[in-house]
């Protein structure tokens, strides 16, 4: 089974498009809201009717129009964008998506993805084109720019994936995480719970980052360690 990855970022719409597409615009935002629900990976832009009247708003000013997402995909949220789309012939006819044939017109995904268990994390802007084929859409995908994140509790916590995470660089945080000390020391004398024992744990088990939640599954395990460094 496929893991899921979870991005985070904006869809861009360029000025030209929303000038002389923003009928098209609402009903494609129209029909990615309907979709979601059925897609197997979804993309989510909070629709609302409030959405359509930016998009008016964004034509009177003759300006371009960004709004916000989030959305997950099989693995990456790349194979979302690659996909997502073809279902949406279900919601709107084809030739509805003609304007995106045109490269000025094209959508930017600009976004951070995050999948835990493959370690993947990234920042990548994408522009995406179609192209149509008989009933459905082919997506055209042009990478404008993509670089890995590390995978640290900093950047975790900065791109907002986790609200509070710990590895190897900011364990002295953790002895400040009063609801997780208070439960380790219902098996462990407080005054034991230091930073060379969670060091410890941290490089005999092999840890990387942990989540505010995940850390307290550690609570066995560096238990065990205590009673081992004081059997030695």
């Amino acid at each position: 089974m496929a893991n899921l990855s979870f991005a985070e970022g904006t869809i861009h719409f360029t000025k030209e498009s929303i000038l002389n597409h923003s009928e098209e615009i609402k009903l494609l935002l129209k029909a990615m809201h309907d979709h979601q629900n059925s897609a197997e990976y979804s993309t989510s832009t909070n629709f609302s009717e409030a959405q359509l009247d930016e998009v008016d708003s964004a034509r009177l000013v003759e300006d371009s129009l960004t709004i916000s997402f989030y959305g997950n995909g099989r693995w990456t949220y790349i194979n979302n964008l690659e996909f997502f789309f073809n279902g949406l012939s279900e919601y709107i006819e084809p030739t509805h998506f003609n304007f995106l044939k045109e490269a000025q017109n094209a959508i930017t995904f600009s976004f951070t993805d995050f999948e835990e268990g493959c370690g993947v994390f990234y920042s990548a802007d994408i522009n995406l084109n179609l192209e149509n084929k008989e009933s459905s859409h082919k997506a055209i995908l042009t990478v404008e720019n993509i670089v890995d994140i590390p995978f640290t509790a900093e950047n975790l916590m900065k791109y907002n994936v986790y609200e509070k995470a710990y590895d190897e660089h900011n364990l002295d945080t953790l002895l400040n995480n009063h609801v997780f000390i208070n439960a380790l020391s219902e098996l462990i004398p407080k005054n034991a719970i230091t930073l060379d024992l969670l060091k410890q744990y941290w490089d005999d088990y092999g840890m990387d980052v942990v989540d505010d939640e995940a850390i307290f599954d550690s609570i066995s395990d560096i238990h065990e360690l205590y009673l081992e460094n004081i059997e030695v």
